[in-house]
């Protein structure tokens, strides 16, 4: 080592070490306490300062590379902020004093007096853990382009545009996305400049794009090559659109389901293609379509929405959004694409040959209807010998449905109902329309949907089979004239008293936008906007567009003037029933209560369905004479009476099923007078109020038959043995829903109640039966669960009165019980509330609505069934008052 000179062996003589280590530290001086980062001042949605700028009258102090990751301060590290820079920056780098010291801790010191000076070091290991939300480095990536320059991102930098949320489905969207993608190679093609659009020639006009194949860049990718042209509607050249997901079309299945929401494989996956010479982002889908495209060598034009819309400008974008039935009727064929994943079209197309194949063997079409799927003998008669693998069959067809993200998308409804011709593409497999159909058809027209997918995954939309029934469903509609379908026209005429050509039209609006409620979107405006180009084309002459997409109006505002204009052109007040739970999980839409919350599902079927839509007459309706209603500001005025108020309510009726505690209802029951306000017995009011007193299939009835009594026996008997198996050690409650049983019946005159010997052999049985079942081996019982879809599949109590019993009134209940409860009120009536239903809640009657309504205050709560006043037995006119509701 070399000797240090004379100057610096005098200061070393001169100071005392062992005093220097006595001496209490020094106070921080006061000029650092004056520059430190607030965090409070910097915003979620920019990025911090790479430099502090000061404040006015002071300095601004540069930080140096060895304030982050300089080991000779190790409390640096505890020290720093959230974007893990120094809050308290070295602004004079301290003089390194060289003096003897042993052989190690002499090599030590010179290795740490060296890192000063190395002008770039790696990142520190924990890094990773401190990425930020695009899982970038706050710190690493900033250094090539903002240091030096105030803390601004340069014009070129890639990441300029992180400052401020924008559009995800614009370029510049996907290409943030991109620079989140660790496995994006590439944020720009070397040496082309990005696509910059040109304006329309004319309103009516739209661009198609040509696939010219593949070429090779620079470092060996291929690169699709495309063109794009302007045309006018009026003379366009043939061509074929595009029907794709924008993000991932498949959603990532976990522990055998498939999730809708929250998955990470469900983000942006951005892809660049070569579009006139210049550099145009796409997403990862579509980018397998065109590449798909590119291999087939196809020459017609295509139409694609993302290409060939400037998504960045809203002006033009909502012109061509308000042509989109034009683009799809106009095209020669859909494509659909489902992405590139294949692995279960097999198992789909042998499920469905094979299902197919077996139902044929039904000596009539109308005998499935009867059917329920899961019966033994039912399937010995079609030819299936294992229940098993006619279960398999069935996922493997609900699965193939499930998985793919398309079936959701709220634009596929006109875009399928529109089209000429369908083509489904998984990957380089083709499926054609019928195929994907055809088996749909029969569940909905047997009812089977919701039998069969129980105990299976779940689907969140309905039944299995639902998505290609409803799609086969739109275009039929289309294709008999929409609203002017003699079967539709009925329909809207019975639920909103719809007569003139403009009312029907309403109608159909209405009703299209129940539907798409049920689709998901990315934009919630287009909960409102998909379906206007398909409803436009039934507009009446003469009539003006009374819907133009304006994405620049706030969501309240386009969902409450929708509402209002239903209100006022539709005689009945049927909208006011799709009123249901504000989805928590979207946040807080602030919506008068009048208005639906379109951005959900409604999540049960409204009374206003049920049966043939003449069912419930509560307020005497006359369509003739529209019931007055105005609105001030934004509170609806209405003509109603008061009836009663909400005193006692039961579990939400889905749980009670699933739980089989239908003691809830029981316990209702005793509540009542034994004999109700219309002279029936109590029981009988309850069985029927189960069902809205109404039968769906086969075939409609209202009020329900008589026989019914006996199916409400069997069910009671199934679901109580279940609950007695899953609960099999709980004896006395056992004991006490039986008692509970028998004290109802010997003060009832109706013997629709299963008696304590049926239940008590029937759990017999039943016990019996589970012995089969696989046990598992880390608590040596049978699964609870799987005892359960064994007694309810295949287990028939020897005391049933119908072998069809239990089937039939389940399906009578499962659409009217959905997000409902049992209530109560003060007078002693009964009936079904919407599952947020609250103590003190005012029973109406309305005029104008075929159903009660319960209001909470003046905020309407949602649709009520209450057995004894569905069909005008009070009269608003004895005592009407008006009714705001805000």
């Amino acid at each position: 080592m070399v000797e240090p000179d004379a100057d610096a062996k005098a200061i070393l003589d001169s100071w005392d070490l062992a005093e220097a280590r006595e001496r209490p530290p020094r106070p921080e001086r006061q000029s650092r306490k004056t520059v430190q980062f607030e965090e409070s001042a910097i915003s979620d949605d920019e990025d911090p300062p790479s430099l502090y700028n000061g404040r006015p009258g002071r300095d601004v102090l540069p930080f140096p590379a060895s304030s982050r990751g300089n080991s000779f301060t190790p409390d640096r590290r505890a020290r720093r902020g959230s974007w893990g820079i120094d809050p308290i920056p070295n602004t004079k780098p301290r003089p390194v004093i060289v003096y003897p010291l042993p052989g190690e801790e002499s090599e030590k010191l010179a290795q740490i007096s060296s890192r000063r000076f190395q002008p770039r070091r790696e990142p520190v290991p924990d890094r990773q853990e401190r990425r930020g939300s695009f899982g970038i480095d706050p710190i690493e990536t900033r250094r090539g382009c903002c240091y030096g320059i105030g803390g601004r991102h340069m014009a070129s930098c890639v990441h300029a545009a992180l400052s401020s949320p924008a559009d995800p489905f614009t370029q510049a969207g996907i290409r943030r996305a991109m620079a989140s993608e660790p496995r994006t190679n590439s944020l720009g093609l070397p040496s082309l400049p990005l696509y910059v659009y040109q304006p329309l020639p004319g309103t009516r006009s739209i661009r198609l794009i040509k696939v010219l194949g593949f070429r090779q860049d620079g470092l060996n990718r291929l690169i699709i090559r495309c063109t794009i042209e302007s045309h006018g509607l009026d003379s366009i050249p043939p061509f074929q659109a595009l029907s794709y997901t924008w993000a991932s079309p498949m959603y990532q299945e976990s522990s055998g389901t498939s999730s809708a929401r929250g998955q990470k494989e469900d983000a942006l996956h951005g892809e660049e293609i070569e579009l006139d010479g210049s550099s145009c982002v796409i997403s990862g889908n579509l980018f397998d379509a065109l590449s798909w495209l590119a291999e087939t060598k196809m020459q017609d034009y295509i139409w694609a929405d993302a290409i060939c819309i400037d998504q960045g400008n809203m002006k033009e974008k909502a012109i061509q959004i308000s042509l989109m039935g034009d683009i799809y009727t106009g095209a020669k064929n859909v494509i659909v694409w489902l992405g590139k994943e294949s692995s279960d079209l097999f198992d789909f197309s042998a499920a469905r040959m094979t299902l197919s194949k077996a139902l044929s063997n039904l000596d009539r079409n109308d005998e499935a209807a009867i059917q329920n799927p899961l019966d033994p003998a039912f399937l010995h008669k079609i030819g299936i010998e294992s229940a098993e693998d006619w279960t398999q069959m069935w996922q493997n067809y609900f699965r193939f449905f499930q998985r793919r993200r398309w079936f959701r998308r709220a634009w596929i409804v006109q875009e399928v109902a529109l089209a000429r011709d369908l083509t489904f593409q998984c990957g380089e497999k083709t499926l054609l329309w019928k195929d994907v159909y055809k088996l749909g058809l029969l569940l909905r027209d047997s009812g089977w949907r919701h039998n069969l997918a129980e105990g299976m995954n779940s689907n969140p939309r309905g039944g299995i089979g639902d998505e290609a029934d409803r799609l086969l469903e739109y275009r039929d509609q289309v294709l008999n004239s929409g609203p002017k379908d003699p079967k539709f026209a009925k329909m809207f005429a019975d639920a909103n008293g719809a007569s003139s050509d403009l009312e029907l039209w309403f109608s159909y609006l209405q009703y299209m936008i129940q539907e798409i409620r049920r689709y998901q979107a990315s934009n919630m405006k287009d909960k409102i906007y998909a379906v206007l180009g398909l409803v436009k084309g039934f507009l009446p002459p003469g009539s003006l567009e009374h819907i133009t997409p304006d994405y620049s109006l706030p969501l309240e505002d386009i969902y409450t003037s929708v509402t209002m204009s239903i209100l006022i052109e539709l005689p009945i007040l049927s909208c006011l029933s799709y009123i249901g739970n504000k989805p928590r999980e979207l946040g807080i839409l602030r919506i008068p209560s009048w208005v639906p919350d379109y951005r959900a599902a409604l999540g049960r079927v409204p009374l206003i369905h049920l049966g043939n839509h003449t069912c419930f007459n509560a307020s005497r309706i006359d369509p003739a004479t529209p019931a007055p209603r105005r609105f001030l500001g934004h509170k609806l005025e209405l003509r109603g009476r008061p009836v009663d108020s909400v005193l006692d309510f039961s579990i939400p009726l889905n749980d009670m099923r699933s739980t089989c505690y239908v003691i809830s209802c029981i316990d209702m029951c005793l509540k009542l007078s034994k004999i109700y306000r219309t002279g029936q017995d109590r029981l009988e009011v309850i069985w029927r109020t189960l069902i809205a007193d109404t039968t769906e299939r086969p075939p409609i009835r209202h009020p329900a038959p008589a026989e019914y009594s006996d199916h409400f026996h069997d069910w009671m008997l199934t679901l109580m043995v279940r609950w007695f198996v899953d609960w099999e050690h709980q004896t006395k409650s056992r004991q006490s829903h039986m008692d509970t049983l028998e004290r109802l019946s010997d003060s009832s005159s109706f013997a629709v109640l299963p008696t304590r010997a049926e239940l008590e052999d029937s759990f017999k049985l039943a016990l019996k039966g589970t012995e089969s079942i696989i046990f598992d081996p880390l608590c040596g019982r049978p699964s609870r669960e799987e005892a359960r879809n064994k007694i309810l599949q295949q287990f028939v109590s020897p005391h049933v009165r119908s072998s069809q019993g239990f089937y039939l009134f389940d399906r009578a209940a499962k659409d009217v019980r959905s997000n409902r409860r049992l209530f109560r009120t003060r007078e002693g009536y009964v009936g079904l509330a919407p599952d947020n239903v609250e103590y003190g809640d005012k029973l109406y009657i309305l005029d104008g609505a075929r159903v009660p309504f319960l209001l909470r205050g003046n905020r309407l709560v949602g649709e009520a069934y209450v057995h004894g006043i569905m069909h005008g037995e009070l009269l608003i006119d004895d005592d009407g008052t008006s009714v705001q509701i805000s």
